[in-house]
């Protein structure tokens, strides 16, 4: 199980840096993952209440 998210982004050949901010990611987790922002007090923790579907 894992419970830490890591997102990098990509270097290209026009631009040798790209802007992500914190709205950004709090979309990304709670649109697209499902998760909800419930504490954060120095750090993020979310928590998805949701199981995911088993394959």
């Amino acid at each position: 199980m894992f419970d830490r998210l890591t997102l990098s982004t990509e270097e290209s050949r026009y631009s040798d840096r790209f802007l992500v901010t914190s709205p950004m990611v709090v979309a990304l987790i709670e649109g697209v993952l499902g998760y909800k922002l419930v504490s954060t007090h120095g750090t993020w923790v979310f928590r998805r209440e949701t199981a995911f579907r088993t394959l």
